[in-house]
C-alpha cells in the first residue's frame, strides 16, 4: 500500500491507492523496509520480497523473492557499506562504487540471515547448533537436499541446504541423558524423521507435508521403539535401499521403511517405523564372539555396504578402539562374523577410537583407522580377510590422526573425506594396493586439505558424490566439489 494524491476539483486530497500485491494471497504482511533506490522488502509468513518503484509510468515490479525457515519478525538495513563484494580477474570495477543495502533478518524460526539486495542472496548468521555438532546425514528429496544434523545434547535439526534455512527441530527425549539423540536421518520418501538414541532406542517422528514440502512440520507424537534390548548407544542408523524382493517374495518395490541400526555393543537391528516394530539381525560380538572385553572396547562407529538390488547379503562393518569386525545379514535367513582384523597398536598414537567406511567402487573392501592403526587409514578386503593397503593422511600426522572417514566415487576411483583436527583432507584413491618394504601402501592419487579451526568430525557426501557437508565444532559447512577443484588446480 501507499499513499498517494487524489486530484479533485478541491484540491489535493489524501488517499491509499493500491501499489501491488506485495505476497501471495492469504500471505500476511509481517515486516515492511523502505530501501534506497524506490524499493521495498516486505517480510511474510515463509518469504521476503523486494519491490521497486519504476520511475517510467510501469508501476510497482517484483525484483526477487527469497525463502526463508519462518516468519519474518525484524528487518533491519544498512545502506552506508556493503558485504561480501569481491573484484573478478579482469574486471574493470567502479573506484567509487554505489553503497547497495544489506541486512539482517530475522524469522519466528529463531534464525537471523543476512540480506544482500545486491546479490539477492540471504544466509544463515547463526550456528548449527548452540553446542558441537556429532552427527550429519544427508538426504535428497525431489528437488531438495536435506541435512539431517545431531548435536552432542541430542537436538536434531534438519536443514534445507540450498538455502540454508531449518525445516525441522526435534527431540527424542531429553529426561536423561541415555534417551537423547546419538543419531538422525530422513526416511526416503521424507514422510519420517527417525532417531537413534542413547539407550540403545529408536524414536520416530511423523512428518506432515514431508521433509521435502513446502512447509514441513512435526505432526503427532515421538513414536519410541526398543531397537536394541541390552540399552546400548545407537551408532549408526541407516534406511536400507535393497528392494523388497531381497527379503521376501514380491514385486521388487522399494522397502521405505526398513531403518537398520548398530548399538555400540555389536548388536543390528532393523525398525520398520511405520509399526516401530523391531527384530534382532545379529546379537553381538561380545556375545557371539565370547569376547569379554568387548564393554570395554565398545563399537564406536559402523558402516553398511549393500549389495547390488535382488542379492541378499549385506556387508556390515563393525569399527573399535582395538579392531575391525565384519558382519554378514541376510534378511530373514542367517547372520554371521565375516572377518575380523587386529592391528598390533602402533605406541600410544592418539586418535578417534575407531572410524569405518565401505569402498564405493570395491566391493567388500572397507576403509578402517583406530588407534591401533596408528591414525593412519587401512584398506582392509574383508571377504579375503586381508590388508590390500595402507594410507598416510597429511592433514593428520602430528595433530591426533583421523577423526572421520567418508567414500564417495569419482572417475573409478575412491574419492575419500578425511577429517582430522586440522581440518578435512580429500583423497582420491587406487583401488589396488602396492608393496613396499614389505607393507602394503595404498596409491593416493591427489589430495588437498581445507583447514579449520574446529577440525572435522563428520563428513557426510551429497547423493551425486560432488559435494561434502563437514561439521565442524557448532556449524555445518558445506565443500562444493572439492576433486573438482583439485583438477582445476593441477
Amino acid at each position: 500500500m501507499r499513499i498517494g494524491l487524489d486530484e479533485s476539483a478541491d484540491g489535493a486530497v489524501p488517499s491509499l491507492a493500491k501499489c501491488c500485491d506485495a505476497l501471495p494471497a492469504g500471505e500476511a504482511v509481517t515486516a515492511v523496509r523502505a530501501l534506497p533506490g524506490g524499493r521495498l522488502f516486505v517480510g511474510g509468513a515463509r518469504r521476503a520480497r523486494v519491490w521497486i518503484n519504476e520511475l517510467d509510468g510501469r508501476g510497482w515490479e517484483e525484483v526477487g523473492e527469497l525463502e526463508l525457515d519462518g516468519a519474518v519478525v525484524a528487518a533491519n538495513f544498512d545502506a552506508g557499506s556493503s558485504v561480501g563484494r569481491g573484484v573478478h580477474a579482469g574486471s574493470n570495477p567502479n573506484p567509487n562504487p554505489k553503497p547497495e543495502p544489506w541486512g539482517v533478518v530475522t524469522t519466528s524460526a529463531g534464525s537471523a540471515w543476512l540480506v544482500e539486495i545486491a546479490t539477492g542472496t540471504a544466509r544463515a548468521l547463526v550456528q548449527a547448533h548452540p553446542l558441537d555438532v556429532a552427527h550429519a546425514s544427508l538426504k535428497t528429496l525431489g528437488h531438495r537436499t536435506c541435512l539431517a544434523t545431531t548435536s552432542v545434547d541430542g537436538t536434531v535439526r534438519v536443514w534445507d541446504c540450498a538455502a540454508g534455512a531449518k525445516v525441522l527441530e526435534v527431540h527424542a527425549d531429553v529426561s536423561s541423558l541415555s534417551t537423547r539423540a546419538t543419531r538422525a536421518v530422513v526416511s526416503p520418501d521424507g514422510t519420517r524423521l527417525c532417531m537413534g538414541c542413547g539407550d540403545g532406542g529408536v524414536a520416530v517422528v511423523a512428518v506432515g507435508a514431508g521433509v521435502g514440502g513446502a512447509a514441513p512440520g512435526v505432526q503427532g507424537p515421538v513414536r519410541h521403539a526398543r531397537a536394541h534390548p541390552s540399552g546400548a548407544a545407537v551408532v549408526h542408523a541407516s534406511f536400507l535401499r535393497t528392494t523388497e524382493a531381497s527379503f521376501e517374495s514380491g514385486q521388487g518395490r522399494p522397502v521405505l521403511s526398513r531403518l537398520l541400526t548398530v548399538a555400540a555393543d555389536g548388536s543390528i537391528s532393523l525398525t520398520d517405523v511405520a509399526s516401530c516394530e523391531c527384530s534382532q539381525l545379529f546379537p553381538g560380538l561380545s556375545n557371539s564372539s565370547g569376547d569379554s572385553n568387548a564393554s570395554g572396547d565398545p563399537v564406536v562407529a559402523a558402516a553398511v555396504s549393500e549389495p547390488a538390488v535382488g542379492s541378499g547379503e549385506i556387508l556390515i562393518a563393525l569399527a573399535r578402539a582395538s579392531s575391525l569386525q565384519t558382519v554378514s545379514v541376510t534378511i530373514g535367513t542367517k547372520s554371521e562374523l565375516r572377518s575380523t582384523f587386529k592391528p598390533t597398536p602402533r605406541g600410544t598414537y592418539v586418535t578417534s577410537p575407531g572410524m569405518c567406511a565401505w569402498s564405493e567402487t570395491n566391493r567388500g573392501v572397507c576403509y578402517y583407522a583406530s588407534r591401533a592403526t596408528g591414525g593412519r587409514v587401512v584398506q582392509f578386503d574383508a571377504i579375503k580377510g586381508e590388508v590390500i593397503g595402507v594410507i598416510e593422511c597429511d592433514a593428520g600426522a602430528g595433530s591426533g590422526g583421523p577423526w572421520c572417514v567418508a567414500v564417495t566415487e569419482r572417475k573409478g576411483r575412491d574419492a575419500l573425506a578425511v577429517g582430522t583436527a586440522r581440518g578435512v583432507e580429500f583423497v582420491s584413491v587406487n583401488g589396488d594396493g602396492v608393496g613396499v618394504s614389505g607393507e602394503v601402501s595404498g596409491r593416493k592419487q591427489r589430495s588437498g586439505t581445507c583447514a579449520m579451526a574446529n577440525g572435522a568430525r563428520h563428513v557426510a557426501w551429497t547423493d551425486d558424490g560432488a559435494d561434502a557437508w563437514v561439521c565442524s565444532g557448532t556449524c555445518a559447512y558445506l565443500v562444493a566439489d572439492p576433486f573438482g577443484q583439485l583438477e582445476s588446480n593441477r
